[in-house]
């Protein structure tokens, strides 16, 4: 027999909390690859290319590398380091005294053509004297040259700067073969002026040449 008659308790009433779950506003969908899809992605990978494409040749059209090789222009260009060339600087009227620049010097009798890196001394006209004591004179004026690794043994002589010429010499003058062995340089011969060095990393550095006029660099 039940007893229906029994007190409750209220004292302690057990709480329950009821967690609503509202509906999503939208259905969620899958993320589906379709053809529009691939459409879309192939026509921003091609822009991507033809972008990279554009900025390759331009750099190329404007710029080489090259890379040091040798010892002709130490202390201040190493063997191995990597740089840029502006091959657009002759174009431009814009090769002067104390530039460093790539060219291609012609082929002798005993070797071939090749690229080399060396020092702008003297322009179309100049007048170039190496006397015994090593000293450079341009135009008769001694030309002050910090740079120089140490006093040239070798390479005394007496030049005048055609048209369409120009006297390069290296920075390592006692390990340099330049204008002082094969004369002027013919313009044309000239690929661009040096404008950085980026390798080695620990090296990077414009390179900016240098003023006679100042007794500075550029």
């Amino acid at each position: 027999m039940t007893d229906t008659n029994l007190p409750v308790d209220n004292s302690n009433p057990t709480q329950v909390v009821q967690e609503t779950i509202e509906p999503p506003s939208q259905p969620i969908r899958p993320n589906l690859i379709t053809g529009k899809n691939m459409v879309k992605l192939g026509v921003e990978m091609v822009k991507t290319l033809a972008l990279i494409a554009v900025i390759v040749i331009g750099v190329n059209f404007f710029s080489q590398r090259i890379r040091v090789t040798g010892d002709s222009m130490i202390p201040n260009f190493k063997d191995g380091e990597i740089g840029l060339v502006n091959k657009v600087s002759f174009s431009d009227k814009e090769i002067t005294r104390g530039d460093v620049i790539v060219f291609m010097r012609p082929a002798t009798m005993s070797e071939p053509s090749k690229e080399l890196i060396k020092r702008v001394i003297g322009l179309p006209g100049d007048k170039i004297e190496i006397r015994d004591d090593g000293i450079v004179y341009l135009n008769g004026s001694a030309l002050s040259e910090p740079y120089v690794k140490q006093e040239p043994l070798i390479g005394t002589g007496s030049w005048v700067i055609g048209k369409d010429e120009i006297f390069v010499m290296g920075d390592n003058r006692n390990g340099s073969q330049d204008s002082r062995h094969w004369g002027p340089l013919k313009v044309d011969a000239i690929i661009g002026k040096v404008t950085v060095i980026y390798w080695p990393i620990g090296s990077f550095r414009s390179v900016t040449g240098w003023d006679y006029t100042t007794g500075k660099p550029k």
